[in-house]
C-alpha cells in the first residue's frame, strides 16, 4: 500500500467511528438484519449517512462481534 492509500483509510476509518460511534450503532442497530432494509434506512436516516455507509458499518461491527 502506498502512503496516500494509507492515510485515505485511516481517515476514513475515524470519518466513519465519528460519524456513526461503535457503542451507539450496536444499541441503535441491535436485532437490525443487513437485509432489513427499511431499519436500515431509518438508521442512515438518524445518523444524517447514506445508506450503503450505513450498510457498511453494520456489517463491519456484526464482523467484529464474530471475530
Amino acid at each position: 500500500m502506498t502512503d496516500d492509500i494509507l492515510m485515505e483509510d485511516e481517515a476514513n476509518a475515524f470519518a466513519i467511528e465519528l460519524l456513526m460511534p461503535e457503542e451507539w450503532i450496536r444499541r441503535d442497530a441491535k436485532g437490525i438484519a443487513l437485509l432489513d432494509t427499511l431499519a436500515v434506512e431509518k438508521l442512515a436516516k438518524l445518523y444524517q449517512v447514506s445508506v450503503p455507509l450505513m450498510s457498511y458499518r453494520i456489517g463491519q461491527l456484526m464482523e467484529r462481534k464474530r471475530g
